[in-house]
Protein backbone atom coordinates (compact mmCIF):
# COMPACT_ATOMS: atom_id res chain seq x y z
CA UNK A 1 0.00 0.00 0.00
CA UNK A 2 2.98 2.30 0.10
CA UNK A 3 2.71 3.27 -3.54
CA UNK A 4 -1.08 3.61 -3.58
CA UNK A 5 -2.57 7.01 -4.39
CA UNK A 6 -6.28 7.70 -4.77
CA UNK A 7 -7.81 10.27 -7.06
CA UNK A 8 -11.40 11.27 -7.67
CA UNK A 9 -12.16 11.15 -11.36
CA UNK A 10 -15.41 12.28 -12.94
CA UNK A 11 -16.89 9.35 -14.83
CA UNK A 12 -20.26 10.51 -16.13
CA UNK A 13 -22.78 13.29 -15.90
CA UNK A 14 -26.17 12.66 -14.26
CA UNK A 15 -29.30 14.79 -13.64
CA UNK A 16 -28.64 15.01 -9.94
CA UNK A 17 -24.99 15.92 -10.29
CA UNK A 18 -21.67 14.22 -10.97
CA UNK A 19 -20.83 10.66 -10.13
CA UNK A 20 -17.26 10.11 -9.09
CA UNK A 21 -15.26 6.94 -9.20
CA UNK A 22 -12.26 6.25 -7.07
CA UNK A 23 -9.31 5.64 -9.33
CA UNK A 24 -6.32 3.91 -7.97
CA UNK A 25 -3.03 4.67 -9.51
CA UNK A 26 0.25 3.12 -8.61
CA UNK A 27 3.22 5.40 -8.67
CA UNK A 28 6.82 4.33 -8.25
CA UNK A 29 8.14 7.69 -7.25
CA UNK A 30 8.64 8.60 -3.63
CA UNK A 31 6.65 11.78 -4.19
CA UNK A 32 3.35 9.85 -4.09
CA UNK A 33 4.10 7.26 -1.42
CA UNK A 34 1.96 6.96 1.68
CA UNK A 35 3.23 6.63 5.20
CA UNK A 36 3.07 3.27 6.96
CA UNK A 37 0.69 4.32 9.74
CA UNK A 38 -1.86 5.93 7.38
CA UNK A 39 -4.83 3.68 6.73
CA UNK A 40 -6.86 4.30 3.63
CA UNK A 41 -9.98 2.64 5.07
CA UNK A 42 -10.06 2.21 8.81
CA UNK A 43 -11.43 -1.20 9.79
CA UNK A 44 -14.74 -1.52 11.58
CA UNK A 45 -14.52 -2.59 15.15
CA UNK A 46 -16.60 -5.54 16.17
CA UNK A 47 -19.59 -4.67 18.33
CA UNK A 48 -20.94 -6.92 21.01
CA UNK A 49 -24.59 -7.95 21.17
CA UNK A 50 -25.24 -5.54 24.03
CA UNK A 51 -23.74 -2.60 22.16
CA UNK A 52 -25.75 -3.47 19.06
CA UNK A 53 -28.95 -3.68 21.09
CA UNK A 54 -28.10 -0.39 22.76
CA UNK A 55 -27.63 1.29 19.37
CA UNK A 56 -30.85 -0.16 17.95
CA UNK A 57 -32.69 0.95 21.10
CA UNK A 58 -31.32 4.45 20.55
CA UNK A 59 -32.45 4.34 16.91
CA UNK A 60 -35.92 3.27 17.99
CA UNK A 61 -36.15 6.02 20.60
CA UNK A 62 -35.08 8.65 18.08
CA UNK A 63 -37.59 7.31 15.53
CA UNK A 64 -40.38 7.36 18.13
CA UNK A 65 -39.52 10.91 19.17
CA UNK A 66 -39.47 11.98 15.50
CA UNK A 67 -42.86 10.32 14.94
CA UNK A 68 -44.22 12.07 18.03
CA UNK A 69 -42.94 15.42 16.74
CA UNK A 70 -44.52 14.81 13.33
CA UNK A 71 -47.83 13.85 14.96
CA UNK A 72 -47.67 16.93 17.16
CA UNK A 73 -47.05 19.14 14.12
CA UNK A 74 -49.92 17.51 12.23
CA UNK A 75 -52.32 18.01 15.14
CA UNK A 76 -51.25 21.65 15.43
CA UNK A 77 -51.85 22.17 11.69
CA UNK A 78 -55.23 20.47 11.95
CA UNK A 79 -56.16 22.61 14.96
CA UNK A 80 -55.10 25.77 13.10
CA UNK A 81 -57.17 24.70 10.08
CA UNK A 82 -60.20 24.12 12.28
CA UNK A 83 -59.72 27.53 13.90
CA UNK A 84 -59.54 29.17 10.47
CA UNK A 85 -62.72 27.37 9.37
CA UNK A 86 -64.50 28.34 12.59
CA UNK A 87 -63.46 31.97 12.17
CA UNK A 88 -64.63 31.99 8.54
CA UNK A 89 -67.93 30.42 9.59
CA UNK A 90 -68.40 33.04 12.31
CA UNK A 91 -67.64 35.84 9.84
CA UNK A 92 -70.09 34.44 7.30
CA UNK A 93 -72.72 33.68 9.93
CA UNK A 94 -74.34 37.18 9.93
CA UNK A 95 -74.59 37.08 6.14
CA UNK A 96 -76.19 33.65 6.19
CA UNK A 97 -78.63 34.76 8.90
CA UNK A 98 -79.56 37.80 6.83
CA UNK A 99 -80.05 35.62 3.76
CA UNK A 100 -82.25 33.24 5.77
CA UNK A 101 -84.33 36.18 7.04
CA UNK A 102 -84.74 37.53 3.51
CA UNK A 103 -85.87 34.10 2.29
CA UNK A 104 -88.37 33.89 5.16
CA UNK A 105 -89.69 37.35 4.32
CA UNK A 106 -90.10 36.36 0.66
CA UNK A 107 -91.91 33.18 1.63
CA UNK A 108 -94.21 35.07 4.00
CA UNK A 109 -94.96 37.60 1.25
CA UNK A 110 -95.70 34.83 -1.28
CA UNK A 111 -97.97 33.06 1.23
CA UNK A 112 -99.78 36.34 1.96
CA UNK A 113 -100.31 37.00 -1.76
CA UNK A 114 -101.57 33.45 -2.27
CA UNK A 115 -104.01 33.85 0.63
CA UNK A 116 -105.25 37.17 -0.77
CA UNK A 117 -105.74 35.60 -4.21
CA UNK A 118 -107.72 32.74 -2.63
CA UNK A 119 -109.89 35.18 -0.66
CA UNK A 120 -110.56 37.29 -3.77
CA UNK A 121 -111.43 34.18 -5.76
CA UNK A 122 -113.78 33.05 -2.99
CA UNK A 123 -115.40 36.50 -2.86
CA UNK A 124 -115.88 36.51 -6.62
CA UNK A 125 -117.49 33.08 -6.47
CA UNK A 126 -119.78 34.24 -3.66
CA UNK A 127 -120.63 37.39 -5.59
CA UNK A 128 -121.38 35.31 -8.68
CA UNK A 129 -123.54 32.94 -6.65
CA UNK A 130 -125.33 35.90 -5.04
CA UNK A 131 -125.92 37.49 -8.44
CA UNK A 132 -127.36 34.27 -9.85
CA UNK A 133 -129.55 33.87 -6.76
CA UNK A 134 -130.83 37.44 -7.03
CA UNK A 135 -131.61 37.03 -10.72
CA UNK A 136 -133.34 33.71 -10.00
CA UNK A 137 -135.44 35.35 -7.28
CA UNK A 138 -136.39 38.14 -9.65
CA UNK A 139 -137.46 35.61 -12.23
CA UNK A 140 -139.52 33.81 -9.62
CA UNK A 141 -141.25 37.04 -8.63
CA UNK A 142 -142.22 37.67 -12.23
CA UNK A 143 -143.55 34.17 -12.64
CA UNK A 144 -145.72 34.10 -9.51
CA UNK A 145 -149.47 34.57 -10.26
CA UNK A 146 -151.20 37.56 -8.74
CA UNK A 147 -148.03 39.52 -8.64
CA UNK A 148 -148.15 43.01 -10.04
CA UNK A 149 -145.43 43.94 -12.40
CA UNK A 150 -146.10 47.54 -12.95
CA UNK A 151 -148.95 47.20 -15.39
CA UNK A 152 -147.56 44.66 -17.76
CA UNK A 153 -147.38 40.92 -17.63
CA UNK A 154 -144.44 38.75 -18.46
CA UNK A 155 -144.95 36.11 -21.03
CA UNK A 156 -144.41 32.56 -19.82
CA UNK A 157 -141.77 30.66 -21.50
Amino acid sequence: LKNLDCKNVRTENRESGYVYMLKQAFYHTSKYTLSQDYKLFPGKKDLSLGETQKKTGGYRERRKSQEAQVLKQLTEKRKQGQEVLQKAFEENSPFSKMAEQELKMEQIKENHEANLAAIIECLLLLKGEYATEVSRKKELQFELPGCSHGGYSMPHQ
